[in-house]
């Protein structure tokens, strides 16, 4: 009998400044009330990135980065939020919504937030955001975002039509 084996592997880390500990890599998205490095609350290192939200929509976007379509990615970031109610998304290659979003409410704790996702676009015009859900103003922390392309193999000849994902685990 032969024994069969499937693993997941991830690529390099695409955001820029995901543990935010440096003051930089973060900008506005809409019009915003507060984004800053943070010592108030942090989930890991020195510093989180605060944001109090004005209106719907309204929060912060990373740096921009290149994905390429058809190719899964894995987002995880977590969140601190004192108020209001705060969505995650993913962009498309092109900067346009692509899959769904996370969203968490007021918990007043460290919260981990996760989804795959899969886009239509190939671009370098990539961002991930952190946004206010609804009218009511947003106050949260966020911290420890990352996002790495997932590549599957189920043996030695499908691993090795992945190039473009170092397999370290095999």
């Amino acid at each position: 009998a032969k024994n069969h084996a499937t693993t997941v592997f991830y690529g390099d880390e695409l955001v820029e400044n995901g543990t935010m500990e440096v003051d930089d890599n973060w900008s506005d998205l809409g019009t915003i009330d507060t984004n800053e490095r943070s010592t108030t609350q942090k989930y890991a290192g020195t510093y989180s990135r605060k944001l109090v939200g004005i209106g719907s929509g309204d929060g912060i976007s990373s740096d921009p980065f290149s994905v390429t379509a058809g190719r899964t990615y894995y987002v995880e970031c977590y969140a601190y939020v004192t108020a209001g109610s705060l969505l995650i998304r993913m962009q498309d290659g092109n900067g346009a919504n692509v899959g769904s979003s996370g969203h968490i409410g007021d918990t007043s704790t460290w919260t981990k937030l996760s989804l795959t996702t899969t886009p239509t676009v190939t671009g370098s015009s990539c961002y991930f955001k952190f946004y206010q859900n609804g009218a009511t103003v947003v106050t949260a922390y966020v911290d420890a975002v990352t996002i790495k392309e997932i590549g599957t193999a189920s043996g030695w000849t499908d691993a090795d039509q992945q190039l473009h994902i170092p397999q370290t685990a095999l």
